[in-house]
C-alpha cells in the first residue's frame, strides 16, 4: 500500500509556479526546485514527473488560476470594448502588485520556446491563441454593437492588439507603470476615437 504524501502537491505546484515566474524555465535547475519545494528529488519526479513535464503542469495552472481569472474581464464579450479595457486595466493592475516585475509568465514562456520540446512549445503557444480568441470576439460584438467601425478588419486589429498586449507585457519588467497607463490611454482613444 502507496504511503500517503507528506505534502500538498498543490501547494507545491503553487510554489514551482512562483520560482518558474521568477526565474524562468532556462535559470531554475533542478535543484533550484528541490531546496525551493522542499523536497527531495524521488518526491519530486515521483509527483510531477521530470523539470519539463513540471513545468507544463505549472503553465497550466497558470492558466487557470492567473491567466483564466484575468481573462472573465473578456466576459461577457457581448459588451464589446468595455470589457476589452476592463482586461487590460485588470492585466495592468496584476502586473504592478506582483512582488517584482516579473512579467506575465505566459509571455516570457512565449520568448523562450527555443529550451522547450516540440509539445511544450504547443502549450505555451496555445496562450496567444486563447487571448487573440477573446480579443476577436469582443471586437466583432464591438462591430454589432456599433462601438467600431464596421469596416473595420477585426482580424486584423486583433493581430494588432494581440501584439500590443505582448509588447505591454514584455514591459512591464521595466517595472513603470507609466509605460501601460499611457499605452491604454491610447490605446482607448485609438478605438473609440475619442481625446480623453
Amino acid at each position: 500500500m502507496a504511503r500517503p504524501l507528506a505534502f500538498d502537491p498543490q501547494e507545491k505546484l503553487h510554489q514551482a509556479t512562483l520560482l518558474f515566474w521568477r526565474k524562468g524555465y532556462e535559470g531554475t535547475s533542478v535543484q533550484d526546485l528541490v531546496d525551493e519545494l522542499g523536497i527531495n528529488r524521488f518526491s519530486l519526479y515521483n509527483t510531477f514527473g521530470d523539470k519539463e513535464a513540471l513545468f507544463e503542469q505549472v503553465i497550466m495552472y497558470y492558466r487557470k488560476n492567473v491567466f483564466g481569472r484575468l481573462a472573465e474581464h473578456f466576459e461577457p464579450a457581448s459588451d464589446g470594448l468595455p470589457r476589452l479595457f476592463a482586461y487590460l486595466e485588470a492585466m495592468r493592475d496584476g502586473l504592478f502588485n506582483q512582488p517584482g516585475p516579473w512579467g506575465c509568465l505566459l509571455q516570457n514562456s512565449v520568448v523562450s520556446t527555443d529550451c522547450y520540446s516540440e509539445r511544450l512549445k504547443v502549450v505555451v503557444a496555445e496562450f496567444v491563441d486563447i487571448l487573440h480568441d477573446h480579443i476577436l470576439a469582443v471586437l466583432m460584438a464591438a462591430q454589432a454593437n456599433g462601438q467600431l467601425s464596421a469596416d473595420e478588419d477585426a482580424e486584423s486589429l486583433t493581430d494588432f492588439i494581440t501584439v500590443h498586449v505582448q509588447g505591454m507585457l514584455m514591459l512591464s519588467r521595466k517595472g513603470e507603470p507609466q509605460l501601460l497607463d499611457n499605452s491604454i490611454m491610447y490605446l482607448k482613444r485609438l478605438l473609440t476615437g475619442q481625446s480623453d
